[in-house]
């Protein structure tokens, strides 16, 4: 018998999951202090409240790392080869937006609290994403996760939710290309998730697997 809180349909090459509809509704994040970052490696701790951290990085090979604490804000954007990125946020309000341009990219996002948002843009191949949210209150979240090209691959980790119920995604991932891979994991998490995954000219070999505590058993 078919779960009725598990919906999934390929429609004319695109793949929708949507997980127990609740609200979904980003919010902008106010920041007080400005910290600059054009580096081939860049390091930033920001512990005060209201943090901004803004990296640049052209090139190939480039390494970004950041952790702040408090009310955050990250802007990230990298351009080239092989470069890798690790961002971890905890406080009351998180930020982060990724841009990456190239192949062979990868980028650790790990985001504890509330009042989170990610926009998270992949463009290119063999890039990689990993993505841990950890929601700790009842305040509304949203997150948007995109890749395009070939051979990509998103782990998304979801963790703890506690807001009020609606029908509008919370999380939403779209990939579009060729060989893309999404892996889910729910733990105690009950908003909606929209996945799409849209094949281009000659596209194929897109895969899903979800795993979910109110499931018991993974979806694929």
């Amino acid at each position: 018998m078919k779960n009725p809180n598990f919906i999934f349909r390929p429609i004319i090459g695109m793949a929708w999951l949507f997980l127990f509809p609740f609200v979904a509704m980003a919010q902008e994040l106010q920041t007080a202090t400005i910290e600059p970052f054009y580096l081939d490696e860049s390091h930033t701790s920001l512990r005060q409240k209201g943090n901004l951290a803004r990296m640049v990085q052209v090139g190939d090979q480039n390494i970004s790392w950041a952790q702040q604490q408090g009310e955050n804000t990250l802007q990230m954007s990298q351009r080239g080869f092989s470069n890798s990125n690790f961002s971890k946020q905890e406080g009351i309000q998180n930020q982060i937006t990724l841009t990456q341009i190239g192949n062979f990219n990868e980028s650790n996002l790990q985001v504890f609290g509330s009042n989170t948002n990610i926009y998270s843009l992949q463009t290119g191949d063999e890039n990689q994403l990993v993505a841990k949210i950890e929601n700790r209150s009842e305040t509304r979240h949203y997150s948007s996760f995109t890749q395009q090209g070939r051979g990509n691959q998103i782990d998304l980790i979801l963790i703890g939710e506690g807001s009020l119920a609606s029908i509008v995604p919370r999380i939403e991932v779209s990939q579009q290309g060729q060989g893309h891979v999404l892996n889910g994991v729910l733990d105690s998490y009950h908003s909606p998730i929209s996945v799409t995954q849209t094949a281009g000219a000659g596209g194929a070999g897109m895969r899903l697997n979800i795993s979910s505590s109110a499931f018991g058993l993974p979806r694929q």
